[in-house]
């Protein structure tokens, strides 16, 4: 188990309890969600079975960086862009409560779809904490995408959050703008069948910048 969970800057530090009461410290992970926490603790219990050194795993864990839309970050300039697949209420909560650890100024792209993979019903959205975007600090503007950024738009206007800096895009065609804004951070975050194609247009459009 984890215990003495500290969130410090943009790192968690924590302590790890294993079933024999032995104790490992001083454990640091970079933030990209507190609920991968669960995560981590599982994969810590299972390389302490295997028997990896701990001075190892710490190093692992430290130097550890998500990857293909899972909070992957992409360094563009001056500025970095953050990609993460929210999917259910859950996930989209909780991705949201980790932006709000993020002082930078920043805008936000929500891309929903409802094709087979995704689940037709988006209603989902709507048990998501979206009132966590009205809290979060130095946000300009959160633009909305996907088949379904109607519906992100309406479920905007029932948030305290301007609607007048909500605006609906077509990806594809706004992306440079999206890419141009004068902000620390971007954050992408698209449901399942638009990650790959959001990852996608995001590297194409940084490529032909080069």
């Amino acid at each position: 188990m984890i215990r003495n969970i500290k969130h410090i800057g943009n790192s968690y530090t924590f302590v790890f309890v294993d079933k024999n009461s032995n104790t490992l410290t001083n454990f640091k992970i970079k933030d990209f969600g507190a609920y991968q926490l669960y995560n981590v603790c599982a994969a810590i219990s299972t390389t302490s079975v295997l028997g990896i050194n701990q001075a190892e795993i710490h190093e692992i864990l430290e130097n550890f960086s998500p990857k293909l839309g899972r909070f992957e970050e992409i360094k563009l300039s001056d500025k970095t862009i953050i990609i993460n697949l929210v999917k259910n209420p859950v996930s989209l909560s909780e991705t949201l409560y980790t932006i709000s650890n993020d002082n930078s100024n920043k805008v936000i792209v929500l891309i929903l779809n409802d094709n087979y993979a995704d689940g037709r019903d988006v209603s989902w959205i709507w048990d998501a904490d979206f009132d966590i975007i009205s809290s979060l600090k130095n946000l300009t503007k959160v633009y909305c995408g996907g088949k379904r950024k109607e519906e992100i738009l309406l479920r905007l206007k029932y948030t305290s959050f301007r609607l007048e800096n909500c605006y609906l895009i077509d990806l594809r065609r706004d992306i440079k703008n999206i890419l141009a804004h004068n902000v620390e951070k971007i954050y992408f975050l698209p449901t399942y069948t638009a990650l790959f194609e959001t990852r996608k247009i995001i590297l194409e459009t940084i490529q032909r910048r080069k």
